[in-house]
C-alpha cells in the first residue's frame, strides 16, 4: 500500500499544476486516513435502492397517447397528460419505443 501512495506522489509531484502549488500536510493526512479507512484514494458509492419508477397510471396514458397517434412528439405527450418530458421518453425507452420514431 505504501508503494501505490508513493507512486500516486510521483505521478502528482510530476504533474504539477498551473500554480505550481504543491500538496500540504493535510493533504497528506487525508490521502492516508482514506487508504486506512476505505483502501481506495476516494470513497466507494454507496449501495443504495433506487425508488420505483413507472407509475402504471402514467404508463399507460403515455402508450394509450401513442396507440392513438404514432406521430406525436414528446412534448405534446407531456402537455396533454402533465407527465414531465423525460419521464415520457423513458417510459417509451422501457416500452421499446424509440422518441424519434414511434411507429
Amino acid at each position: 500500500m505504501a508503494k501505490k501512495i508513493w507512486e500516486w506522489l510521483e505521478d502528482f509531484m510530476s504533474k504539477g499544476s498551473q500554480t505550481d502549488v504543491f500538496p500540504t500536510e493535510k493533504n497528506f493526512k487525508n490521502v492516508i486516513d482514506y487508504l486506512r479507512t476505505y483502501g481506495l484514494f476516494k470513497k466507494p458509492k454507496r449501495n443504495r435502492n433506487k425508488p420505483a419508477r413507472g407509475n402504471a397510471i402514467n404508463v399507460n396514458e403515455v402508450l394509450a397517447t401513442v396507440n392513438g397517434n404514432p406521430h406525436v412528439s414528446t412534448v405534446t405527450i407531456s402537455a396533454a397528460t402533465n407527465i414531465s418530458a423525460a419521464s415520457v421518453r423513458r417510459t417509451l425507452k422501457e416500452n421499446g419505443y424509440h422518441d424519434y420514431r414511434m411507429v
